[in-house]
């Protein structure tokens, strides 16, 4: 396989008004988990390679997943919570591949600081993102279920931009990232289903009816960043026998390898999702 190419899916930064334009827009409501990926120029099987872009290190400032702030903690310090903390804690991060770190919120002890100044740690809080590489172009029909979501390329333009991807759940249920929804002001408009390269003359683009974020998703966190797009009409792959929609999966994975799939244009070993 050749070299394939990768784009940084969050690239671009919400501005106040496109957020509250976005909040009024999409009317959040309910529902189950995702898993999201990218978009670009061409579909492409990756194998994953993570690496931190940011190092995470002891008593960095971390935001659990029922949104209370907190540190990364080792996990010999991790025992020594109690056990209600305990089951608060999520998020782990590795630095160097060695050492992990679970993110536990802290101990609620009395603080000097003041609101402006815990605020501000929570809304300034970094992140870490994941790095693909040694990614190859997937094969024909091989992963009928992906498709690529496309925006106007600009305000009453008739071309279309695709910036992120996701997965066909039903024949009209695309399982995305909320995040993909903040990169314009203006939502998605179509899906591109059927695992199809984005200059291929055989796909057809679907036109969105609903998008549904999850409520409790801020940009540009990670927890909670799931959404669901429902299509105008059903999308029907064909007759092969690997032509459904992506199956959610209702045991525990088991393996420890896994594989992402998506689209990107630039090169290998660029922010990833």
């Amino acid at each position: 396989a050749g070299p394939c190419d990768q784009t940084r899916c969050t690239s671009l930064a919400l501005k106040r008004k496109a957020k509250e334009n976005a909040c009024k827009m999409y009317k959040p409501k309910p529902f189950t988990q995702l898993f999201s990926l990218l978009a670009g120029a061409q579909l492409l099987l990756i194998a994953v390679n993570v690496r931190l872009a940011i190092a995470c290190h002891e008593d960095q400032p971390c935001l659990t997943p029922r949104n209370r702030l907190g540190s990364y903690v080792t996990h010999p310090n991790y025992l020594k919570l109690t056990k209600e903390l305990q089951e608060l804690c999520l998020g782990v991060c590795s630095y160097n591949g060695t050492t992990q770190f679970l993110c536990c919120p802290s101990l609620d002890e009395p603080s000097d600081k003041r609101i402006s100044q815990t605020q501000c740690e929570r809304d300034h809080r970094k992140f870490s993102f994941i790095f693909i590489t040694n990614g190859k172009p997937a094969r024909e029909n091989e992963f009928p279920f992906m498709a690529a979501i496309g925006w106007r390329s600009s305000f009453g333009s008739s071309d279309i931009t695709y910036r992120c991807g996701g997965a066909l759940i039903t024949s009209r249920h695309l399982l995305t990232a909320a995040h993909c929804l903040y990169h314009s002001d203006e939502p998605p408009i179509v899906v591109r289903p059927g695992g199809f390269d984005l200059d291929d003359t055989e796909a057809r683009d679907i036109e969105i009816d609903q998008i549904h974020m999850h409520p409790g998703y801020q940009y540009p966190g990670v927890y909670n960043d799931i959404a669901i797009l429902l299509l105008k009409e059903e999308y029907y792959a064909g007759r092969s026998v690997n032509s459904g929609p992506a199956c959610l999966w209702a045991k525990p994975l088991q393996a420890a390898n896994v594989t992402a799939i998506g689209y990107g244009n630039t090169q290998f070993g660029e922010y990833g999702i």
